[in-house]
């Protein structure tokens, strides 16, 4: 009997982890490595049941926080309107486009036209208003 794992993790001595592979079958009668499924990975960007994972990658020219999970990715939510966007200690709720009617100084999660998720603070620096340093996790949930 086989089974298919989409994705695995090793787990070492050091209790350290390390994502192997991405299709593998094996015989579950020789499966001597403790295998976990864990969630689809695209990219940097994490998609599992009800949230995306990702992380800031970089800043916009005009200061936004540019995220790795794309705008293909977002087409997996039920409603953006309903969603909320963690990064730090900062929440908004809803994605928006760019030709939003919002007034200045809302945080927004925008559909950016880097193709990204962006983080941005209408009319100044999200980078320089937020502190958000790149590599930041960035959690859209629904």
């Amino acid at each position: 009997m086989f089974t298919a794992i989409l994705s695995f993790q090793v787990y070492g001595v050091d209790r350290t982890t390390t994502n192997v592979g991405s299709v593998l079958a094996l015989p579950l009668d020789r499966l001597t490595m403790r295998a976990v499924v864990f969630p689809a990975i695209f990219g940097r960007s994490v998609i599992v049941p009800g949230k995306i994972e990702g992380s800031v990658v970089s800043y916009s020219e005009d200061g936004n926080l540019v995220t790795d999970i794309p705008h293909d990715r977002l087409r997996t939510i039920p409603s953006v309107s309903d969603v909320s966007v963690v990064c730090d200690e900062h929440e908004t709720v809803g994605i928006y486009p760019l030709d939003h009617k919002e007034p200045n100084f809302t945080l927004l999660a925008l559909s950016g036209s880097s193709g990204f998720l962006e983080l941005s603070i209408v009319g100044d620096s999200a980078k320089a208003m937020l502190g958000v340093r790149l590599g930041e996790k960035v959690l859209v949930k629904w």
